[in-house]
């Protein structure tokens, strides 16, 4: 579903989408069934497909870097933790090291390595802040530097966790970015 569409179209979008959107695969002889939630910027959507949600063990968030920058972001996962399951896993692709840690405050649970790939593609090198262009690094490089970063971020999300500071943690990486200020606050 286009971002920005007109709402009307979003709704049919979704009463078209919501058989496709939920499948079975299957990994290592265990079924995992899973969920692509896009609503566009209509986040109230949610309400229609609330019995697709039930018996998922994995919803996936479809135009996560549109929704980084906008306040819906912080309207969805909300909302899809108090319709969901607690078993229920939260996907977001695509995220980049300095957005995760609030994205698992908000309550999303996995991560992927696209965003490495994706950039180093560019020829941009990961910091835990922001991404720089670098022209003396083949892609290999750069991929697995951007990755070691991703995991970083991670193991260092998991010790606030433990600890009890994710909160520090995001203010200290959201101040950075306008958007995640916004979506923070």
């Amino acid at each position: 579903i286009p971002f920005d569409c007109p709402e009307d179209i979003a709704n049919c979008l979704i009463e078209m989408d919501k058989e496709e959107n939920h499948e079975i695969i299957k990994i290592n002889d265990r079924e995992i069934r899973y969920y692509i939630i896009n609503f566009g910027k209509y986040i109230d959507n949610i309400n229609n497909v609330r019995n697709e949600l039930n018996n998922v063990d994995l919803i996936i968030i479809a135009d996560g870097r549109k929704l980084i920058k906008r306040k819906e972001l912080t309207e969805l996962i909300p909302k899809l933790r108090e319709k969901i399951s607690p078993n229920t896993a939260i996907y977001f692709p695509t995220a980049l090291p300095w957005e995760m840690p609030l994205l698992v405050y908000l309550g999303v649970d996995y991560f992927d390595y696209s965003s490495a790939s994706y950039y180093a593609s560019l020829g941009y090198q990961f910091t835990k802040n922001r991404m720089m262009i670098t022209n003396n690094k083949s892609f290999d490089e750069l991929l697995q530097h951007n990755m070691s970063i991703l995991d970083e971020v991670i193991e260092e999300i998991r010790y606030c966790i433990k600890e009890g500071c994710l909160r520090n943690l995001v203010e200290e990486t959201s101040i950075s970015d306008p958007y995640l200020r916004a979506n923070y606050r």
